[in-house]
Protein backbone atom coordinates (compact mmCIF):
# COMPACT_ATOMS: atom_id res chain seq x y z
CA UNK A 1 0.00 0.00 0.00
CA UNK A 2 1.12 3.55 -0.67
CA UNK A 3 -0.74 4.99 2.30
CA UNK A 4 1.21 6.05 5.39
CA UNK A 5 0.89 3.02 7.67
CA UNK A 6 -0.15 4.97 10.76
CA UNK A 7 -3.21 6.34 8.95
CA UNK A 8 -4.00 3.11 7.11
CA UNK A 9 -4.25 1.23 10.38
CA UNK A 10 -6.54 3.85 11.94
CA UNK A 11 -9.85 2.57 10.61
CA UNK A 12 -12.09 3.82 13.37
CA UNK A 13 -13.80 7.14 12.91
CA UNK A 14 -15.93 8.99 10.46
CA UNK A 15 -16.20 7.76 6.86
CA UNK A 16 -18.19 9.22 4.01
CA UNK A 17 -19.67 7.54 0.93
CA UNK A 18 -19.37 9.61 -2.24
CA UNK A 19 -21.46 8.72 -5.28
CA UNK A 20 -19.92 8.62 -8.80
CA UNK A 21 -19.13 12.17 -9.96
CA UNK A 22 -19.79 13.46 -6.43
CA UNK A 23 -17.23 15.80 -4.88
CA UNK A 24 -15.23 15.15 -1.73
CA UNK A 25 -14.18 18.80 -1.86
CA UNK A 26 -14.26 21.64 -4.39
CA UNK A 27 -11.51 23.93 -5.55
CA UNK A 28 -11.70 26.97 -3.30
CA UNK A 29 -12.99 25.08 -0.22
CA UNK A 30 -11.27 25.58 3.12
CA UNK A 31 -8.52 23.03 3.84
CA UNK A 32 -9.61 21.12 6.93
CA UNK A 33 -8.47 17.53 6.37
CA UNK A 34 -6.67 15.03 4.21
CA UNK A 35 -8.48 11.86 3.12
CA UNK A 36 -7.78 8.15 2.79
CA UNK A 37 -9.72 6.22 0.16
CA UNK A 38 -11.09 3.17 1.95
CA UNK A 39 -12.56 1.83 -1.30
CA UNK A 40 -13.21 3.30 -4.72
CA UNK A 41 -11.40 5.81 -6.92
CA UNK A 42 -11.10 9.57 -6.47
CA UNK A 43 -9.83 11.90 -9.17
CA UNK A 44 -7.95 15.00 -8.08
CA UNK A 45 -8.21 17.77 -10.64
CA UNK A 46 -8.00 21.50 -11.18
CA UNK A 47 -10.28 23.90 -12.99
CA UNK A 48 -8.28 26.23 -15.20
CA UNK A 49 -9.13 29.72 -16.46
CA UNK A 50 -10.99 28.69 -19.60
CA UNK A 51 -13.29 26.35 -17.64
CA UNK A 52 -11.47 23.16 -18.64
CA UNK A 53 -10.44 20.56 -16.09
CA UNK A 54 -7.01 19.00 -15.72
CA UNK A 55 -6.59 15.70 -13.88
CA UNK A 56 -3.64 15.90 -11.49
CA UNK A 57 -3.78 12.45 -9.94
CA UNK A 58 -5.91 9.43 -9.15
CA UNK A 59 -6.30 8.00 -5.62
CA UNK A 60 -7.47 4.40 -5.18
CA UNK A 61 -8.32 2.25 -2.17
CA UNK A 62 -5.57 2.55 0.45
CA UNK A 63 -4.18 5.83 -0.89
CA UNK A 64 -4.51 9.33 0.49
CA UNK A 65 -5.18 12.68 -1.14
CA UNK A 66 -5.30 16.29 -0.01
CA UNK A 67 -2.20 15.74 2.12
CA UNK A 68 0.03 18.30 0.41
CA UNK A 69 -2.40 21.13 1.10
CA UNK A 70 -2.48 20.10 4.77
CA UNK A 71 1.31 19.71 4.98
CA UNK A 72 1.87 23.09 3.32
CA UNK A 73 -0.56 24.76 5.70
CA UNK A 74 -2.71 26.11 2.86
CA UNK A 75 -5.99 27.74 3.84
CA UNK A 76 -7.86 27.11 0.55
CA UNK A 77 -8.01 24.08 -1.78
CA UNK A 78 -6.23 24.64 -5.09
CA UNK A 79 -7.87 21.58 -6.63
CA UNK A 80 -11.02 19.47 -6.39
CA UNK A 81 -11.54 15.80 -5.51
CA UNK A 82 -14.29 13.91 -7.35
CA UNK A 83 -15.29 10.24 -7.09
CA UNK A 84 -15.03 8.27 -10.33
CA UNK A 85 -17.00 5.36 -8.85
CA UNK A 86 -18.88 5.00 -5.59
CA UNK A 87 -16.14 5.58 -3.02
CA UNK A 88 -15.72 5.56 0.74
CA UNK A 89 -13.31 8.16 2.09
CA UNK A 90 -12.10 8.81 5.62
CA UNK A 91 -11.03 12.32 6.66
CA UNK A 92 -8.09 12.96 8.98
CA UNK A 93 -8.12 16.47 10.41
CA UNK A 94 -4.86 18.39 10.78
CA UNK A 95 -5.45 18.95 14.50
CA UNK A 96 -5.58 15.15 15.06
CA UNK A 97 -2.32 14.29 13.28
CA UNK A 98 0.77 13.42 15.33
CA UNK A 99 4.34 14.35 14.40
CA UNK A 100 4.83 10.75 13.22
CA UNK A 101 1.72 11.05 11.01
CA UNK A 102 3.09 14.26 9.49
CA UNK A 103 6.50 12.67 8.85
CA UNK A 104 4.84 9.63 7.21
CA UNK A 105 2.68 11.93 5.08
CA UNK A 106 5.68 13.99 4.00
CA UNK A 107 7.55 10.85 2.86
CA UNK A 108 4.44 9.58 1.07
CA UNK A 109 3.85 12.95 -0.62
CA UNK A 110 7.46 13.17 -1.80
CA UNK A 111 7.34 9.65 -3.25
CA UNK A 112 4.02 10.30 -5.01
CA UNK A 113 5.29 13.62 -6.40
CA UNK A 114 8.43 11.92 -7.69
CA UNK A 115 6.43 9.17 -9.44
CA UNK A 116 4.13 11.79 -11.00
CA UNK A 117 7.08 13.83 -12.23
CA UNK A 118 8.63 10.78 -13.90
CA UNK A 119 5.30 9.90 -15.53
CA UNK A 120 4.81 13.49 -16.70
CA UNK A 121 8.36 13.75 -18.05
CA UNK A 122 7.77 10.58 -20.07
CA UNK A 123 4.38 11.76 -21.39
CA UNK A 124 4.98 15.39 -22.37
CA UNK A 125 7.06 14.96 -25.55
CA UNK A 126 4.96 12.05 -26.84
CA UNK A 127 2.04 11.76 -29.21
CA UNK A 128 -1.41 11.21 -27.62
CA UNK A 129 -1.42 7.41 -28.06
CA UNK A 130 1.97 7.09 -26.37
CA UNK A 131 0.90 9.48 -23.57
CA UNK A 132 -2.13 7.25 -22.98
CA UNK A 133 0.07 4.13 -22.98
CA UNK A 134 2.37 5.70 -20.36
CA UNK A 135 -0.61 6.68 -18.20
CA UNK A 136 -2.09 3.17 -18.48
CA UNK A 137 1.28 1.71 -17.47
CA UNK A 138 1.42 4.06 -14.48
CA UNK A 139 -2.14 3.16 -13.40
CA UNK A 140 -1.71 -0.56 -14.10
CA UNK A 141 1.17 -0.65 -11.63
CA UNK A 142 -1.53 -0.22 -8.95
CA UNK A 143 -3.91 -2.82 -10.41
CA UNK A 144 -4.87 -4.36 -13.75
CA UNK A 145 -8.39 -2.90 -13.74
CA UNK A 146 -8.57 0.85 -14.46
CA UNK A 147 -11.98 2.22 -13.51
CA UNK A 148 -11.85 5.56 -15.28
CA UNK A 149 -13.97 6.77 -18.14
CA UNK A 150 -12.39 7.56 -21.48
CA UNK A 151 -13.20 11.22 -20.83
CA UNK A 152 -11.29 11.13 -17.54
CA UNK A 153 -8.32 9.50 -19.26
CA UNK A 154 -8.49 12.20 -21.93
CA UNK A 155 -8.46 14.91 -19.27
CA UNK A 156 -5.43 13.32 -17.66
CA UNK A 157 -3.38 13.37 -20.89
CA UNK A 158 -4.82 16.56 -22.36
CA UNK A 159 -6.62 14.96 -25.31
CA UNK A 160 -10.22 14.71 -26.51
CA UNK A 161 -12.20 11.58 -25.65
CA UNK A 162 -12.26 10.59 -29.35
CA UNK A 163 -8.45 10.38 -29.37
CA UNK A 164 -8.52 8.13 -26.29
CA UNK A 165 -11.22 5.94 -27.88
CA UNK A 166 -9.12 5.48 -31.04
CA UNK A 167 -5.95 4.67 -29.10
CA UNK A 168 -7.77 2.21 -26.81
CA UNK A 169 -9.21 0.53 -29.92
CA UNK A 170 -5.67 0.03 -31.21
CA UNK A 171 -4.50 -1.33 -27.84
CA UNK A 172 -7.51 -3.66 -27.70
CA UNK A 173 -6.89 -4.90 -31.25
CA UNK A 174 -3.32 -5.73 -30.19
CA UNK A 175 -4.69 -7.69 -27.20
CA UNK A 176 -3.09 -5.35 -24.64
CA UNK A 177 -6.38 -4.22 -23.04
CA UNK A 178 -10.00 -5.19 -22.80
CA UNK A 179 -12.28 -2.14 -22.82
CA UNK A 180 -15.57 -2.20 -20.93
CA UNK A 181 -18.14 0.48 -20.26
CA UNK A 182 -16.36 2.19 -17.34
CA UNK A 183 -13.37 -0.07 -16.88
CA UNK A 184 -10.29 -1.07 -18.80
CA UNK A 185 -8.58 -4.37 -18.01
CA UNK A 186 -4.88 -4.38 -18.80
CA UNK A 187 -4.26 -7.86 -20.22
CA UNK A 188 -0.61 -7.32 -21.25
CA UNK A 189 1.02 -4.94 -18.74
CA UNK A 190 4.40 -5.36 -20.43
CA UNK A 191 3.03 -3.42 -23.42
CA UNK A 192 2.80 -0.29 -21.27
CA UNK A 193 6.10 -0.51 -19.40
CA UNK A 194 8.16 2.69 -19.46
Amino acid sequence: MNTPYALLDRRNGLTRTVQPEGFVFHQGDTVAALYVVRCGIVRIGRLIDDGDEVTLSIARGGECFGALEVLLGLKVRHCFAQASVESIVQPFFRRDLSERDLADLARHAMAATYRSQICLAEMLPRNPARRLAILIGHLAAKGRIIRLSQGELGQAIGCPTETVTRALGQFEKAGAVSVGRRAIEVTKPETFAL
